[in-house]
């Protein structure tokens, strides 16, 4: 028997964010690199070393870490209902992936507060 609002829940609300997000961060690097490239026409070097693109990556990897396993063990519920020790075994993981979630939430607002107002303006 499969649990419809688990499946849902992981496909919609974790999985396809946590494919998106990557394709999202690609967006953005290349509007960082486009802005980068018209500083540099436009005359204005930088002192200081960039490094937008690897806090990107980092920040894109460390959400895909949290949040993709949470959407898969959700799908696995979705259709594992009936075994209540393998259900105590994968809620008890959620709530581990849950809890890594949110402080991984927690550490990227203060990391994007701390940006510089050019990567907050992109």
């Amino acid at each position: 028997m499969i649990d419809g609002f688990l499946m849902k829940q992981g496909v919609f609300a974790k999985v396809i964010p946590a494919i998106f997000y990557p394709i999202l961060a690609f967006f953005l690097l290349n509007e960082v690199r486009a802005g980068r490239e018209n500083r540099e026409r436009l005359g204005s070097e930088s002192t200081t070393k960039d490094k937008t693109t690897r806090l990107v990556i980092a920040m894109t990897l460390c959400h895909l870490i949290c949040d993709l396993p949470k959407g898969i063990l959700a799908l696995i519920q979705s259709y594992v209902v009936t075994v209540t020790g393998f259900l105590m075994m994968t809620s008890s993981i959620y709530v581990l992936l849950n809890t890594l979630f949110i402080v991984n939430t927690m550490i990227q607002c203060f990391i994007c507060w701390a940006l510089s107002s050019n990567y907050q303006l992109t």
